[in-house]
């Protein structure tokens, strides 16, 4: 009789039951991997803009050296610098004797490499007879299909000029 009444009484799980719940385990496995893998895409690119932002500002710091020297020296503040305006990349005076500083020299663009990022780093100069701005700009390339700039600007002016 206690037998019978088991075998009555209905245990365990209709299939429709266990395929309801196996869809919606699929469907937050699902969920938890896409919002994961979001947030490791947007971090990367977090990172490259930063390093973009790195790249710009070591350059105006480069180029207010290049013032500063010169300023120093008693020379213009702006000798080193292209006449016409124009696009320029920095570089060492010598490689070989980095202590003596830096040089403005013309160019389209340079490319800089860290690590499996490539970005491409841009310096316009506009020349004025007072004051030069110093536009730096730093490509960073996600993938092939998308690109994103940072953009910085810093007024170089004669600190020793009275005024």
């Amino acid at each position: 009789m206690l037998i019978r009444k088991i075998i009555q009484k209905k245990i365990g799980q209709t299939l429709i039951e266990i395929l309801l719940v196996a869809g919606f385990l699929v469907m937050v496995v699902a969920a938890a991997y896409i919002l994961s893998s979001q947030a490791i895409k947007s971090g990367s690119l977090v990172r490259q803009k930063e390093e973009a932002t790195v790249l710009a500002s070591d350059a105006l710091e480069k180029i207010t050296n290049i013032r500063d020297t010169n300023l120093k020296n008693g020379d213009d503040f702006a000798k080193d610098f292209p006449s016409p305006s124009g696009t320029s990349k920095v570089e060492y005076k010598d490689p070989a004797h980095p202590e003596e500083g830096f040089k403005l020299e013309s160019a389209p663009s340079e490319v800089i490499t860290l690590g499996s990022d490539s970005f491409r780093r841009e310096i316009d100069i506009n020349v004025d007879l007072t004051t030069r701005i110093i536009k730096v700009k730093v490509t960073v390339r996600y993938g092939k299909s998308y690109a994103d700039q940072v953009i910085l600007a810093k007024y170089l002016t004669d600190w020793k000029k009275q005024p």
